[in-house]
């Protein structure tokens, strides 16, 4: 073989093997880019459990509240009676 055909060879074998690189690099990416847009949306999903959490939590609160301040006035009341 001539210089010119083992440089041509070598020259196109290179193309084809950054051409391999590019499209794995270029499958990556794409991965890596759904992962993100899961991750952003389980976050989301986080913080409004969170929230929700939250809220209960507020609910709960001022029930028990509402509960103890009715306990209060019945024995209040109860006192009065005797």
């Amino acid at each position: 073989m001539s210089m010119l055909v083992l440089y041509i060879t070598l020259i196109s074998m290179n193309e084809y093997i950054f051409s391999v690189i590019l499209r794995k690099i270029t499958v990556s990416c794409i991965i890596l880019v759904i992962q993100t847009s899961e991750l952003t949306s389980l976050k989301r999903d986080l913080d409004k459990q969170k929230e929700h959490m939250s809220a209960a939590d507020i609910k709960i609160k001022w029930n028990q509240n509402k509960l103890k301040a009715e306990q209060d006035a019945h024995k209040v009341w109860d006192l009065h009676q005797f």
